[in-house]
């Protein structure tokens, strides 16, 4: 199987809406991003490693919440 030569990957990136227009328009977007948003994203780990926190957190509060909520029943 041969390489696409740059006509059949120009044509595939328009196809899927990155033509020269929407990389222009990211590139002017870029400086944007990165100043209201910092210059470094979080990565991958850090990402996971937040949702692990939150998911802990939630957990803790429902079941908090739970334990005080008087539904009428007895054990």
């Amino acid at each position: 199987m041969s390489p696409p030569n740059s006509a059949d990957l120009q044509s595939r990136l328009d196809f899927i809406g990155l033509d020269d227009t929407a990389r222009q328009r990211q590139a002017r977007l870029k400086g944007h991003v990165d100043k209201h948003l910092g210059k470094k994203a979080a990565s991958p780990e850090d990402v996971l490693a937040a949702a692990d926190e939150m998911a802990l957190a939630l957990g803790s509060l429902i079941k908090s919440t739970l334990l005080d909520i008087d539904i009428g029943v007895s054990a």
